[in-house]
């Protein structure tokens, strides 16, 4: 089998009967493991959804400007 894409979507719970979803989908290259696409599409995701989220969305934030994006 040829895996040529992965997706992972995860939900969390905000209370008050809301929720966040967030998917994010990765094309795997010919070299690339599938099941280490699969764990860094996970911490991605997971990240995403645990990053404090600006005020300003059209502004530019300063939490952000010190996250790696090698982290994933």
């Amino acid at each position: 089998m040829i895996i040529k894409s992965i997706s992972y979507q995860k939900v969390k719970n905000l209370g008050n009967y809301e929720s966040e979803r967030l998917e994010a989908i990765a094309t795997i290259s010919e070299d690339e493991s599938a099941s280490e696409a699969v764990s860094q599409l996970r911490a991605f995701v997971e990240f995403q959804l645990d990053a404090p989220v600006s005020p300003f969305p059209d502004e530019h934030n300063p939490l952000f400007d010190n996250v790696p994006a090698d982290n994933f």
